[in-house]
């Protein structure tokens, strides 16, 4: 019998993300002292930057020509600076015209450094940069300038995952990061996005094809006409990343060639686990049908969820470390159960919202999809 990696590919992915970023992001990140001299006023100490009630779409453009969005409703203001704003304009270094922006306010354009796509296609050693952090432009009524170098901020989907707090704590958490960079508009989510734990279109797909994972040999899935396979280059025995046009949304397979042992006893991770939302697949393990389920994590005051294959006769709720461990996908190998990990809702509403969503409808079929040979 072939044995299982010794860690779980899920930690090491997150722990080697996370420091690379943070290291980077230490070796880059200006103070706020020395942000652009000429930046617009800065707001004063414990000013709020929210406005309630305020709805991204109102008083907003199309997009300028050639730019990508972040998330499917990006603010652009309707005024003469963000009409006018192009990654070619920008008085200063950067250049780089792929970045997806994040909305335009107030003399202020927030962009992340380079996508995500292109961020995990590059080994270790090749990255120059941290492109997970968000960066700004502003407008000081004649052309657009970078606004410092790097800006200490992190987008609310990534924000979730580094961090326990929510609702008016996460909004908090988000102001302090712009005030730390010296920035201040009058609607922080214009600017940043909305406060969502995840940006994913929710428009149905053109189109469905069934494609080859090239770094799972004989897996095959449906992938959306939106959907891109990347090959992860950071560490070897990571899966590859399936991910969506907005780049941060995506789902793995980690499939090996080997029989599987089921504990008789719990050895995982602690906490307790709870099915939000559940739907049931053709796909077997053990002579079982297995099922695509949202689960709510807890373990202690840290809270998360997954999306994971379950065999259909899981309990509803219970001790987590009896789902941690491997599928054995009857007659080709096993499969790791995570298939989206690193999510954070807030609130039942949030939870209502997904699992009656597009995006949701998406995972199930994508799970349903998955061929083994």
């Amino acid at each position: 019998m072939t044995e299982h990696p010794t860690q779980d590919w899920r930690i090491r992915y997150a722990i080697a993300g996370v420091a690379v970023s943070s290291l980077l992001a230490a070796s880059f990140i200006p103070s706020a002292a020395a942000a652009a001299p000429n930046a617009p006023a800065q707001l004063a100490s414990g000013a709020s930057t929210s406005s309630p009630a305020a709805t991204v779409e109102e008083g907003s453009i199309e997009l300028p020509e050639g730019l990508q969005p972040a998330h499917d409703s990006v603010f652009w203001a309707d005024d003469e600076a963000c009409a006018s704003f192009s990654f070619a304009s920008i008085d200063g270094p950067y250049t780089n015209a792929s970045s997806p922006v994040l909305g335009c306010v107030d003399g202020y354009v927030a962009f992340l450094n380079k996508s995500e796509e292109y961020y995990v296609q590059l080994s270790e050693d090749e990255i120059d940069g941290d492109y997970t952090r968000v960066m700004f432009a502003y407008h000081d009524g004649d052309a657009w300038t970078l606004h410092g170098d790097y800006a200490n901020v992190w987008t609310y989907p990534f924000l979730r995952t580094l961090t326990n707090a929510t609702g008016p704590a996460l909004e908090q958490e988000m102001e302090d990061q712009l005030l730390n960079a010296g920035i201040w508009v009058p609607n922080m989510n214009q600017l940043v996005g909305p406060n969502t734990a995840l940006w994913t279109s929710n428009e149905p797909a053109d189109s469905w094809s069934r494609q080859d994972l090239p770094g799972q040999p004989g897996v095959s899935a449906e992938i959306r006409d939106d959907w891109t396979i990347y090959k992860n280059l950071w560490s070897d025995g990571t899966p590859d990343m399936i991910m969506d046009r907005f780049g941060n949304y995506h789902l793995s397979v980690f499939h090996i060639d080997s029989s599987v042992e089921t504990p008789s006893e719990c050895n995982g991770p602690t906490g307790t686990y709870r099915i939000v939302k559940s739907a049931g697949l053709e796909l077997t393990s053990n002579g079982e049908k297995l099922k695509v389920a949202l689960i709510a994590i807890t373990d202690g005051a840290s809270k998360s969820h997954r999306v994971v294959l379950l065999p259909g006769s899981a309990t509803k709720s219970g001790e987590l470390c009896v789902l941690d461990g491997w599928l054995n996908i009857d007659g080709h190998g096993s499969m790791d159960p995570t298939i989206m990990s690193g999510v954070r809702f807030d609130s039942k509403k949030e939870l209502n919202s997904i699992t009656k969503s597009v995006a949701w409808q998406d995972i199930v079929r994508f799970a349903g999809s998955l061929r083994f040979s």
